[in-house]
């Protein structure tokens, strides 16, 4: 699934339908936030994302990305859109 980049600067501005991501700054480095397709956030930080935007698994992990919303069955290999590392 590719995921669209979510430009939207001001946080107060309504955001696009879901899913998106935007770039997400820590002391490790650039990783991300998303929405799922249903809109539940997650953070990407135990993640590897390659610099084509393709996002994979944690170490010992599948190379996938899982809502962490409980009852939800989003599971699938994610590209990041527009991934600028």
């Amino acid at each position: 699934m590719i995921v669209p980049r979510n430009r939207s600067v001001d946080r107060s501005a309504e955001d696009p339908p879901p899913p998106w991501w935007r770039p997400l700054h820590t002391m490790q480095g650039t990783s991300a936030s998303m929405t799922c397709p249903k809109g539940h956030h997650s953070v990407l930080l135990d993640h590897v994302i390659l610099p084509d935007g393709t996002v994979t698994g944690p170490p010992g992990q599948s190379g996938s990305v899982v809502c962490p919303h409980a009852g939800c069955t989003f599971h699938e290999t994610v590209t990041l859109q527009d991934w600028e590392p």
